[in-house]
């Protein structure tokens, strides 16, 4: 797509920034505009005469096939898989890997899924706790109190944490999310 725009870079610059818009944007509802955004983004790029004929119309095969493979890559279509924060093939290796440790095709779907979720809070855990880490020894000048606060306090103050998040997490579970036309159903 690059030597379609040649050495215009404001017009490489709009199409890449109109491509990272429709790419990312997540909202369920925004699923109906994506042909009319998509056909902005080709007309946008067919307004282009940097280059030969040739390159122009494999440019735009691929383009049309990408608008194609929408669900594949469109943040409004893929939002609803589950994921495991994978988004390239390396770091579904690396996953791929680290799941074969804990599961065995001998276990149940159940069982599966209960091995699959807690690899993946472990995994978001120790992600944070790592960050937190980091942190800390960034906001700490002196390296005894980073080592204390690092080795003492931070597991105080996290367990505290999650156990405000649990509570939290129970009391939102008493509520539930009604869609608005429901609310206009509902007599008074």
């Amino acid at each position: 797509m690059r030597k379609l725009f040649g050495s215009d870079k404001a017009a490489w610059r709009a199409f890449v920034d109109m491509f990272w818009r429709i790419a990312k944007r997540s909202d369920l509802l925004s699923c109906a505009d994506f042909e009319a955004e998509f056909a902005d983004l080709t007309a946008l790029a067919r307004a282009t005469t940097c280059c030969d004929e040739k390159t122009r119309e494999l440019a735009f095969e691929w383009l049309a096939a990408l608008g194609e493979r929408r669900e594949q890559w469109a943040a409004r279509f893929t939002w609803k898989h589950l994921t495991l924060d994978v988004h390239s093939t390396q770091r579904a290796e690396a996953i791929h890997s680290a799941l074969q440790h804990i599961i065995s095709s001998s276990d149940k779907i159940n069982k599966l899924w209960e091995k699959v979720q807690g690899f993946e809070s472990d995994r978001h855990y120790r992600r944070f706790m790592e960050q937190k880490r980091r942190e800390l020894v960034y906001l700490v000048p002196s390296v005894e109190l980073s080592i204390l606060v690092r080795d003492k306090l931070v597991p105080i103050l996290i367990e505290e944490a999650l156990s405000r998040v649990r509570k939290q997490a129970q009391l939102a579970s008493l509520y539930s999310v009604v869609p608005d036309n429901v609310l206009e159903e509902v007599p008074e």
